[in-house]
């Protein structure tokens, strides 16, 4: 893991929670853990076939630029406009969580 992945946890942690109702944050957790984790496996296959087909030094520039690549979708997000984080969500009568 790089830098930003603590970064990432730390401020869509506390992003998730004010925006995720309390009953659901337990399978948002779930789905973002996979979302982030589960295509670790096939990303290895995939460098190591790269990585005998086209050799070391080209592989790691080309996970390079694809680690570069990736930031562009944060940069042309509405995130990058975004100053105040949203107010809390509050859940109001639902399940058995509400009077």
């Amino acid at each position: 893991m790089s830098f930003g992945h603590p970064v990432l946890r730390a401020i869509g942690g506390h992003q998730f929670c004010l925006s995720v109702c309390q009953r659901l944050q337990g399978r948002m957790t779930a789905t973002m853990t996979s979302l982030v984790f589960a295509p670790a496996p096939a990303g290895s296959l995939l460098a190591g076939a790269l990585g005998t087909t086209l050799g070391l030094r080209a592989t790691l520039w080309l996970a390079g630029a694809g680690v570069a690549a990736s930031a562009l979708w944060l940069v042309c997000s509405p995130l990058r406009g975004m100053r105040w984080l949203p107010e809390a969500y509050e859940e109001v009568g639902t399940g058995s969580h509400g009077p």
